[in-house]
């Protein structure tokens, strides 16, 4: 049994029809399971509350396919990150769902808490190598 670990997808503007969805992401399973805490540990969050430069070296990936879906079976609570090379500086719009929250770049943009269905979010990339860590 497959379970979605997320979905996320760059749309640009339709001068740049062509972007190229990120396919291999570095993933991390959360380290607190079962029930619900008033206070959360998580030793990312904290790394990335710490750092907003924060670069995970997580040596397990996930492959997305050619529509950004990433399939993974041990996955929920936990993390994925990739790094998405941009030829220019641009803002994308982002749809994804079932991710709790994106850091890009460093910035936090809220996701969807509740997997209550498909989000848009507008991102701005800058030229060259941008950072998504994704909470799903």
């Amino acid at each position: 049994m497959m379970v979605l670990l997320t979905y996320l997808t760059l749309i640009v503007t339709p001068q740049r029809p062509e972007i190229k969805q990120p396919q291999t992401w570095q993933v991390a399973a959360h380290q607190e399971t079962g029930g619900r805490l008033l206070l959360v540990k998580d030793p990312i969050l904290l790394q990335v509350a710490k750092n907003s430069n924060f670069t995970p070296k997580w040596k397990e990936t996930a492959t997305a396919n050619e529509d950004g879906y990433v399939n993974h079976n041990f996955f929920r609570d936990g993390w994925a990150y990739c790094e998405y090379e941009s030829e220019q500086s641009q803002t994308v719009f982002l749809q994804g769902q079932s991710f709790h929250s994106i850091f890009v770049n460093g910035d936090r943009f809220f996701g969807d808490f509740y997997s209550a269905g498909l989000l848009h979010l507008v991102i701005p990339l800058k030229k060259g190598k941008n950072k998504f860590l994704v909470r799903v």
